[in-house]
């Protein structure tokens, strides 16, 4: 009994550990099906398929179907994009010093304030949030009641046409996604063909 005992422990350890983080999600409901959530390290994001005691499924804004056990997501900090009705946009700017950052600004609120799907109140905002030695990074912040997840994209898509056609180089960062480790390994061996 000894040794296999141990075996067969350490292998549910694992399953136990899920169990009770299921528990404890079911009871402290950080996120319902159809729900848009973000979690990690390593970044993911997707949106809820399915909760049991074990697993959650995810499907990602790429169409990847996701299994993630519960533990893994009970250890991680969770943001779900669906708990309110209103959400914001964050959107990255960086521009070289010899761009004129009052007229990026102008082109950039000027997209948001006419845009159907950004709210006049909580009105848009341009922050600038770093000057360094080549360049000035700015944030524009834009709230929407839409749960469309191409929102972001579409604004992204048609700022770089705005600032292509005004002659202005203006970069927006794109966010790089990865997945390591145990998560990855996970996913690989429940992902669907």
């Amino acid at each position: 009994v000894g040794i296999t005992g141990i075996i067969i422990g350490m292998g549910a350890r694992r399953s136990i550990a899920n169990y009770f983080a299921g528990l404890m999600m079911l009871g402290a409901k950080p996120f319902d099906k159809g729900d848009l959530i973000e979690f990690g390290p390593p970044q993911q994001v997707g949106f809820v398929t399915h909760v049991n005691l074990s697993y959650t499924g995810l499907l990602t804004l790429d169409n990847a179907r996701i299994v993630v056990p519960n533990g893994v997501l009970w250890r991680n900090k969770i943001i779900n994009h669906s708990s309110y009705d209103m959400r914001v946009l964050q959107i990255p700017l960086a521009a070289a010093y010899e761009v004129d950052l009052d007229w990026v600004k102008d082109i950039a609120l000027d997209k948001l304030r006419n845009h159907p799907a950004i709210l006049d109140d909580p009105a848009p905002r341009f922050k600038l949030l770093e000057v360094s030695a080549d360049e000035e990074r700015a944030q524009l912040l834009g709230w929407t009641a839409s749960k469309s997840v191409n929102l972001y994209g579409e604004l992204i898509t048609e700022l770089r046409q705005e600032f292509a056609d005004a002659g202005l180089t203006v970069t927006i960062p794109a966010k790089d996604v990865s997945l390591t480790g145990e998560e990855y390994l996970w996913q690989k061996r429940h992902s669907t063909p």
